[in-house]
């Protein structure tokens, strides 16, 4: 078992005064506030799980600028409509071994997601698998194993590529 993260949340008040309060959660706990947040922010089920999934990972790496932090930016870009809660992102295949996404301006951790299973997939069938992502924000960055379910220790390669939409 994982050790509990401490997590800080910032609360405002009927005053509209800052309370920082601090609570121990374990992992599954903070997957679970993120995958809420982001199905309240308009994400399906399965794409707030995996956003909660990069962000919570990146919690655990000590990346807390690129963590769970990030929900009430990713939610005010969502809410004005400069990223999309649904994007229809595009895979297309360019080489045996090469991807390209289209994150449709999809939010960050989402594209990068979808890029790296795209470039697993690829991976699984060629040995080494390239995906150039565009057209999301930037992400947060992808650890090692930003999901068990699709980590491979040993045998193919992935590599993947983002360059940020300017919006």
């Amino acid at each position: 078992m994982k050790p509990p993260f401490i997590h800080h949340f910032l609360l405002k008040d009927t005053m509209n005064t800052t309370i920082v309060e601090k609570r121990v959660l374990l992992e599954s706990e903070l997957l679970e506030l993120g995958a809420r947040a982001f199905e309240g922010l308009g994400l399906d089920h399965k794409d707030a799980q995996d956003v909660a999934r990069i962000l919570v990972t990146a919690d655990l790496f000590g990346l807390s600028t690129h963590g769970l932090s990030r929900i009430e930016s990713y939610g005010e870009r969502l809410s004005v409509g400069g990223i999309k809660a649904r994007p229809d992102i595009k895979v297309e295949q360019r080489a045996p071994a090469i991807v390209s996404i289209d994150g449709d301006n999809g939010v960050g951790p989402l594209v990068g997601m979808r890029a790296l299973e795209a470039a697993m997939e690829t991976a699984r069938q060629t040995g080494v698998g390239i995906a150039f992502a565009r057209g999301s924000q930037v992400r947060p960055p992808l650890p090692p194993d930003p999901k068990a379910s699709t980590s491979m220790p040993s045998g193919p390669a992935t590599i993947v590529c983002a360059r940020p939409s300017a919006g």
